[in-house]
């Protein structure tokens, strides 16, 4: 299935992470946490985009939507369980914690994060299955995946662009992933991960990086735009929309645009 083909580029992943430390003494081979799952989040994109790549066009949507899915997972289950370790750890200070009143905690984590796009079936019961809640080394290990999720993003961007360079410089990355903070490790890559662009980027515009912040706006998803070009902005973005549509009425088989 779909999920056990990326379940096992995932752990590939980790074990590709791991032959990167191989020679490395045994004080360099523990990796910080939003690491933890950067080699296994990228593999499992690189295996999605494969599969969509190299399938049929009735499978195709069925991959998007799975791998669309698991982004919600990365992106807001994580939030729940985040708010549910939160408050748990708070409740934990006065006392032990019945069953019933984990549930509720649980269930009340899901509502904050979902809202109401879930139905009223939740699950109260996923601290029990959920080993991450019991690493006793390892409090919130939910924040690696949504990090290494938008990580993977980069890393995928970057392996286009660079090809065939792109390998040595992820080993080299990985294998530093032991003895280096993420600053580090993203410098590497040739990314300053430091508040250094953006104050470069305010003084650029003539704004002042701490009293000028009314002045700008981020885009979804990343990025920043002064808030006197914002029109410009949402003009691209109609353009794009109103594009998008006239080719989806034109691929009337659904071997066009959309599937290209």
């Amino acid at each position: 299935t779909f999920y056990d083909i990326t379940t096992l580029a995932h752990e590939l992943g980790h074990g590709f992470h791991y032959e990167c430390l191989n020679n490395q003494t045994i004080l360099n081979t523990d990796y910080t946490m939003p690491m933890a799952e950067a080699a296994s989040m990228f593999c499992q994109t690189l295996a999605t985009e494969k599969l969509l790549q190299n399938t049929t066009k009735e499978n195709y949507f069925a991959i998007l939507e799975n791998d669309l899915m698991n982004f919600t997972q990365m992106l807001i289950e994580i939030l729940a369980r985040y708010t549910f370790e939160t408050n748990l750890f708070e409740r934990r200070k006065e006392g032990n914690i019945h069953v019933k009143e984990l549930n509720q905690l649980l269930l009340n984590a899901q509502n904050f994060a979902y809202g109401d796009g879930l139905s009223e079936e939740k699950h109260p019961y996923m601290w029990i299955c959920k080993p991450h809640y019991y690493f006793p080394d390892f409090h919130f290990y939910n924040f690696p995946y949504p990090f290494a999720l938008l990580f993977s993003k980069g890393l995928t961007s970057m392996y286009r662009e660079k090809k065939e360079d792109f390998t040595p410089l992820f080993e080299k990355m990985l294998t530093a992933t032991g003895s280096n903070n993420v600053r580090d490790i993203f410098k590497i890559l040739g990314v300053d991960s430091s508040d250094k662009q953006f104050y470069e980027m305010m003084q650029k515009w003539g704004l002042d990086p701490i009293k000028d912040l009314d002045k700008i706006y981020q885009i979804p998803f990343g990025g920043f735009l002064q808030k006197k070009d914002l029109n410009y902005y949402h003009e691209v973005i109609e353009r794009h929309y109103d594009e998008m549509e006239a080719a989806k009425k034109s691929d009337t088989d659904g071997t066009g645009f959309l599937y290209q």
